[in-house]
C-alpha cells in the first residue's frame, strides 16, 4: 500500500488535462466569455461590498454619536443628581433652621402670654391698690 504522501505527489506530477491542449477559437471565445462574466460578477460583488461597507460605516458613526449623546446625558443627570442632593441638604438645613425659629417664636409667644397674664394681674392688682388707697 502506498502512503498518502506518495499518492498526493503522483497526483501533482501529472499534467492537467488542459495543460498541453490547444483550444479552438470557439472554446477560447467561450473561455473569454466565462472570464468576462466572472470579472463582471467580481466587480459587481466588489461594488456591493463597498456599498455595504459604507452603509455599515454610517451605521457605526450613528451609533457612536448616539453613545456620545447618551454619555453626555448621563453626565448631566449625574451632575443634576449631585446638585439636587446638595440642594436637598441645603433645604433640610433651611427647614431645620425655620423649625428652630418657629419653636423660638412659639416660646416667645408663650412667654408673651405669660407676661401678658402677669401684666393683667399686676394691672388689676395696681387698680385694686389704687382703689383701696382712694377709699
Amino acid at each position: 500500500m502506498e502512503s498518502n504522501e506518495t499518492a498526493a505527489s503522483k497526483q501533482t506530477d501529472e499534467p492537467l488535462p488542459t495543460q498541453n491542449r490547444t483550444f479552438s477559437p470557439e472554446e477560447k471565445a467561450s473561455l473569454g466569455f466565462g472570464l468576462d462574466t466572472s470579472l463582471a460578477i467580481q466587480k459587481d460583488l466588489t461594488s456591493t461590498l463597498r456599498q455595504d461597507l459604507k452603509f455599515f460605516e454610517r451605521q457605526i458613526m450613528r451609533r457612536q454619536r448616539d453613545i456620545e449623546r447618551a454619555t453626555e446625558q448621563a453626565v448631566r443627570l449625574h451632575e443634576d443628581i449631585t446638585r439636587w442632593k446638595g440642594e436637598e441638604k441645603d433645604a433640610g438645613e433651611r427647614i431645620a433652621y425655620l423649625e428652630s425659629y418657629l419653636r423660638d417664636l412659639q416660646d416667645v409667644e408663650v412667654k408673651m402670654e405669660v407676661l401678658s397674664a402677669h401684666m393683667k394681674g399686676w394691672f388689676l392688682c395696681c387698680i385694686g391698690c389704687s382703689l383701696s388707697c382712694m377709699i
